[in-house]
């Protein structure tokens, strides 16, 4: 079993609803969101668990079960989680 890919997923999964829950949609985009001129490299980091809506985060989630389990049987979930 996938261990970081299955953290990553419940991770995206409770960002998203703690967004959707709790904070208008726009203003935490633009918070974490990457903005280049901003230079926030915090941003670097957050921008990965953002999604746009339903539809996009579980077509995300959907693709990084299948593929990102075999990904991380090949590195380890080490490697992987630092990749």
């Amino acid at each position: 079993r996938p261990r970081i890919v299955t953290l990553l997923i419940a991770l995206n999964l409770l960002i998203f609803v703690v967004e959707v829950l709790l904070f208008e949609h726009s203003a935490f985009i633009h918070r974490f969101g990457y903005i280049p001129v901003r230079g926030d490299p915090l941003t670097l980091f957050t921008h990965m668990f953002l999604h746009a809506n339903v539809l996009h985060i579980l077509g995300n989630m959907i693709f990084l079960w299948w593929y990102g389990g075999n990904v991380e049987d090949v590195l380890g979930p080490w490697w992987f989680g630092l990749a």
